[in-house]
């Protein structure tokens, strides 16, 4: 069963225990954080008196333990499933980040926005793959850490272009020897804060 129905299944309150022997302790523990939020942002909404300001910094002031538990369990099952330098561990990544971790976690945490931009890269690389039988570049992944570092590596890399620190042609080396795709890269200019798009792609392509 693939994990996205196991999820379907695992929504049904008469299903959660029947269901826990399908998932790991992380991916159950990470589970039962995320519908204790969810209980938590329930009552809230229901109990909650003051004042609108008074409100939301309450509000944010009680969310922030059940943000941190759901993104240290995130981080160990983000870990475990690029471990797996595999297709199917970046499907089940995908999986857990677009159904099942809240969205307001992302503007808190500005990781799980890096994480995003690098899913948005897989599908595309996927697709890709699909057409031309291309190399997915992020399966080399094999953590976070090494997820993050190659990104803001990238990122360092295209505003050294940007701002001429150096010939452009050492930076577009040192960039190839990345081994990422030239989607990874395109996706990363894009999203970067990086302000002289049209140069840097232009050099880009220049440099092969």
């Amino acid at each position: 069963m693939k994990l996205y129905e196991k999820l379907e299944y695992v929504k049904s309150a008469q299903y959660k225990e029947k269901c826990r022997e399908w998932f790991s302790e992380t991916e159950w523990e990470l589970l039962c954080a995320v519908w204790e939020f969810q209980a938590f942002k329930k009552k809230f909404q229901e109990s909650a008196n003051g004042t609108y300001v008074e409100k939301y910094l309450y509000k944010l002031d009680c969310e922030k333990p059940y943000h941190l538990r759901i993104k240290e369990l995130m981080e160990e099952q983000t870990d475990d499933l690029l471990s797996k330098q595999c297709v199917d561990g970046w499907f089940d990544l995908l999986v857990w980040r677009k159904l099942i971790i809240p969205e307001e976690l992302v503007n808190r945490f500005w990781d799980l926005d890096v994480l995003d931009i690098i899913l948005n890269i897989f599908v595309a690389e996927c697709e890709e793959c699909g057409r031309t039988g291309a190399y997915i570049s992020v399966l080399q992944f094999r953590h976070r850490k090494e997820l993050m570092e190659t990104y803001y590596k990238a990122l360092f890399l295209l505003r050294r272009i940007e701002f001429d620190m150096e010939p452009a042609e050492a930076i577009i080396e040192a960039i190839k020897d990345m081994n990422l795709s030239s989607i990874y890269i395109r996706s990363i200019l894009q999203k970067g804060q990086i302000f002289a798009k049209g140069k840097v792609e232009k050099l880009l392509v220049e440099g092969g």
